[in-house]
């Protein structure tokens, strides 16, 4: 099946990253959160308006379950798995979270 590129995409311009790309933005530093929203997209395959759109309530951790999708046609939620170091990323972020 063949895919149209979106208006802003050329075709032909796809850059994907390798797995040292990866592994340097995991291991940059900087702030929790931005830490634990790379983890997950790259432990899930969120896309960024996933991202952007999910709440606490869209994860579950202690099943190590995260709800893709929430707040669009309800056939389009998915439910994707999250590795340790996604899980564990997202439980510190969450510590900071206020009350």
């Amino acid at each position: 099946m063949h895919r149209q590129p979106s208006k802003n995409q050329t075709p032909g311009r796809t850059k994907q990253l390798t797995v040292a790309d990866v592994t340097s933005v995991l291991a940059a530093g900087g702030r929790v959160r931005d830490r634990a929203l790379a983890h997950l997209a790259v432990g899930t395959g969120a896309r960024i308006g996933e991202l952007a759109s999910l709440r606490w309530a869209d994860l579950d951790l202690e099943a190590g379950t995260v709800r893709l999708g929430v707040g669009k046609r309800s056939e389009a939620v998915r439910v994707a798995s999250l590795d340790r170091a996604t899980s564990a990323a997202l439980k510190e972020w969450l510590a900071l979270q206020p009350e």
